[in-house]
Parts: structure tokens; C-alpha cells; sequence
């Protein structure tokens, strides 16, 4: 990867938790479940590529934020989608396929019921 595209890549991820940080403060229910299980499965985000339809034919590069880490894994990880400036949940499917389910609004609709 070439220097540019890289800083590009370190200002986007920076970006993305400093955004992660701002919404978080201005969550209605800052002591769920569901928040606790995000910040404890939260990672750096990294960009990583995700499938738009379960055959595996259309993808699109996003920013992974949270990571399975055995403890009270949720089926899903959160991804931040650049082209649309929106958080979205994945979903690894049995043959492996990282598949994007939709974007939400902002992370506390997000959130909800994600434990």
C-alpha cells in the first residue's frame, strides 16, 4: 500500500472512533447490556471486506469496530460503512462469508438488542 492511501486509511480510522466516542456519550441507556457487550468487544477499527448478498458476488470494503473475543460473543460485529457515513452489523455466515445487513442511523439504534 502506498503512503497516501495509508495516512488516508489512519485518518478514517481515527475519524471513525472518534465518532464511536461521541456517540457513545449520548446514548440514552449508557449502562445496557447491549452497550457493555459493544465497548468489551470493541477493536481498532481495521478495514476489512464485506459481502452485500449471501453468494458471495458483490462486496464493498468497510471498517470492522467490534471483534469476537468468547465472552458473551453477539453473532454479530459492528462495521463502519465509509460510502455511507453509517454503522451497519455483519454477520459471518458457515462458509465464511462476512455478510453486511444494513446500515442504522447511528449507533444506539445500532446497538439495541445486540448483546
Amino acid at each position: 500500500m502506498n503512503k497516501v492511501l495509508c495516512v488516508i486509511r489512519i485518518m478514517i480510522e481515527s475519524q471513525i472512533d472518534e465518532l464511536i466516542d461521541r456517540e457513545l456519550k449520548s446514548i440514552s441507556y449508557p449502562n445496557s447490556i447491549d452497550v457493555q457487550c459493544f465497548k468489551s468487544h470493541r477493536i481498532k477499527p481495521c478495514l476489512i471486506n464485506v459481502c452485500l448478498d449471501c453468494d458471495g458476488i458483490n462486496w464493498k470494503d468497510c471498517y470492522l469496530v467490534t471483534e469476537h473475543n468468547g465472552i458473551n460473543d453477539s453473532p454479530y460485529r459492528v462495521i463502519f460503512d465509509p460510502e455511507h457515513n453509517m454503522f451497519a452489523r455483519e454477520i459471518t455466515l458457515q462458509n465464511a462469508v462476512a455478510l453486511y445487513l444494513g446500515r442504522y442511523p447511528g449507533l444506539e439504534a445500532l446497538l439495541d438488542d445486540f448483546a
